[in-house]
């Protein structure tokens, strides 16, 4: 049995964009991983939405990952979005060489995971494929991106990341440095008004980092922003209506590179 059992809630008031407040999407990547527990933890006791972008062998793992999935599925704050079956492996530049296999893959974990919407984001790429709308930080990305855009996906990126130290999982901004980072980020965000803020699971599965979680939830609910999960994303905004899509090249990540 999983070793799970979700805090009290907090009452926190509600925020609705609808009154032309500025809007945040959390996400957390790679799960089920050490961590998405107390991330479903401090989310559900706060009452924010978040989306989850699962990968398809995590939740195979063993049961305490799946049942996790079952959690983050169930839980009315959570919304679980498409990451991949594989994660490329870790490969990168070898997975995105062959984008046919790349839709596969994405098709299979939408398969296994039974996921009822179709929002992706692609490993080790930040790249935006909304309604017509091109953004990539390395192109290898983006035959598959289009591919996939074919096929009725969605693919989302990120607006500003909480980095972490890959070998302890450590946060490396501290919650000061975050909340001016997600407030700058509304100067140069996808869409206008909207900040896609990209973590993963294992920064916080020690309790200090849980604290800094939920400091930085507190914090930014305090300024008066609004929180939705990435299916209520205003995807078809500033749609090309040529069709034609208005490539962006940006620097996000360094090109990996691969055994």
């Amino acid at each position: 049995m999983l070793a799970f059992m979700p805090g009290p809630a907090v009452a926190v008031e509600e925020s609705d964009p609808a009154n032309g407040l500025r809007t945040i999407y959390l996400t957390f990547d790679d799960g089920p991983l050490p961590g998405t527990a107390e991330v479903l933890d401090i989310t559900r006791r706060l009452q924010i939405p978040v989306s989850m972008m699962m990968v398809g062998k995590q939740v195979s793992i063993g049961p305490r990952e799946g049942a996790l999935f079952e959690i983050a599925v169930r839980d009315p704050y959570t919304f679980v979005g498409n990451h991949s079956n594989s994660h490329a492996n870790s490969h990168y530049a070898r997975f995105y060489s062959n984008p046919a296999a790349v839709v596969a893959d994405i098709d299979e974990n939408q398969q296994c995971l039974n996921l009822n919407n179709r929002i992706v984001r692609l490993p080790g790429r930040n790249i935006w494929l909304v309604c017509g709308r091109l953004k990539y930080d390395l192109f290898s990305g983006v035959q598959a991106a289009r591919m996939l855009a074919r096929d009725g996906y969605t693919m989302v990126g990120w607006d500003v990341e909480w980095e972490h130290d890959s070998a302890t999982g450590r946060p490396i901004q501290s919650v000061e440095e975050m909340v001016r980072d997600i407030d700058e980020a509304f100067e140069h965000a996808f869409t206008p008004g909207h900040v896609v803020v990209l973590a993963h699971d294992e920064m916080f599965r020690n309790v200090t980092e849980d604290a800094a979680l939920f400091i930085l939830l507190k914090s930014l609910k305090s300024k008066g922003y609004a929180f939705r999960t990435l299916d209520k994303y205003p995807a078809c905004q500033r749609t090309n209506p040529s069709g034609a899509e208005p490539a962006v090249k940006v620097n996000i990540m360094k090109e990996e590179r691969q055994p």
